[in-house]
């Protein structure tokens, strides 16, 4: 697992979400790291898994 980076100790504000691209896929669970187009500066980015198991699929080869 890919431990989180360090930092800057300060709140965020007014993140131009159109103006973000993904950069990294952090831990895969509860961040990623995304870079502003216009700044080049990267930020750390929680995010939160969400499943929809009344979506679910039976799998058709139950060994895999």
């Amino acid at each position: 697992m890919t431990m989180m980076p360090n930092t800057i100790d300060k709140e965020v504000k007014n993140i131009n979400e159109e103006g973000m691209e993904f950069f990294d896929g952090g831990d895969g669970v509860e961040w990623e790291v995304w870079i502003d187009k216009k700044t080049n500066k990267k930020y750390v980015v929680p995010i939160q898994i969400q499943r929809y198991f009344e979506d679910a699929e039976e799998l058709e080869n139950q060994d895999w």
